[in-house]
């Protein structure tokens, strides 16, 4: 058999399946695979399969647009109830992480809420009118202003999302109680139009969502306050390897099927670093 692709919100699999087997009647193969951080749930089509050319030629535009109606309206005649457990899991794994949440400075707090309230609104049926309203302007949409900012409050899987709001969580939080909430509010905006010009320069034929840009900013930011400032912005052994890894990763995941916005990503970074390094501070922390 044939490997496809895999995805880390196992709903997606389960959704191109029984739309494969609806529109072919072509019953695809669901099996975990490993992908070294984590296992994700992998599309195999069987060996001599009827209409593999088709079925892969699905495949493209299903990654494209894999919140479409058509591909969720299979699983429903299908009577897959797999992918709404799937669902109402991430919709609680979301729903759980509020009291923490709360419990941040109001600017950390806030955006970790927007997140949190549009990836559950992704997860109740709504991902494609979110989908149109926030991605970066396209040129009919350059007058729109909120697009240059709203791309980084949408997430595509579950572990991008918890990964960004952790790092968000801990980092920001850092800035905004040690220096002051607008430091953090002038970062934030910086640094999520930077990686969102940078990606759609890239990539302008593709739209890409997260917060990974911003998250970035906010790592950089703290690297280089810990090296002017190490007393107020200690930092854990191995952070800038942790840095350097996760962008490096982003080059190498494509051969695992994997696609991170590594333009958008290197921005926020540098935006960050150069943030800090014109960054003056007073004497006093400002709470």
């Amino acid at each position: 058999m044939k490997y496809l692709f895999g995805s880390e919100i196992p709903s997606f699999s389960l959704h191109f399946r029984d739309y494969i087997l609806s529109k072919y009647h072509v019953e695809l193969i669901l099996k975990e695979v490993d992908e070294g951080s984590g296992t994700i749930l992998g599309i195999f089509i069987p060996e001599n399969s009827p209409y593999q050319k088709e079925i892969e030629q699905e495949l493209v535009q299903f990654i494209q647009q894999p919140w479409e109606d058509k591909y969720q309206q299979a699983s429903w005649q299908a009577g897959d109830c797999n992918s709404v457990n799937y669902s109402f899991t991430s919709l609680g794994h979301g729903l759980s992480l509020l009291p923490q949440v709360l419990k941040l400075g109001r600017f950390t707090g806030f955006i970790a809420v927007l997140c949190i309230a549009v990836y559950v609104a992704q997860i109740l049926g709504y991902a494609q009118a979110i989908f149109d309203f926030t991605h970066f302007p396209m040129q009919r949409e350059e007058k729109e202003i909120w697009r240059y900012f709203s791309h980084s409050l949408v997430h595509l899987s579950h572990l991008h999302f918890l990964f960004n709001l952790v790092w968000w969580s801990i980092f920001a939080y850092k800035i905004e109680t040690s220096l002051s909430r607008g430091v953090l509010i002038k970062l934030f905006f910086i640094s999520a139009l930077c990686s969102g010009i940078s990606q759609n320069m890239s990539s302008p034929d593709s739209l890409f969502f997260g917060l990974s840009g911003v998250v970035y900013a906010v790592l950089g930011c703290n690297f280089v306050l810990s090296k002017k400032f190490p007393e107020q912005f200690p930092l854990p052994t191995g952070f800038l390897s942790m840095l350097v890894i996760g962008i490096l990763l982003g080059f190498i995941s494509p051969f695992f099927g994997i696609h991170m916005a590594n333009a958008g990503h290197i921005a926020g970074l540098m935006s960050g670093v150069l943030y800090a390094l014109f960054l003056r501070l007073p004497s006093q922390n400002k709470k």
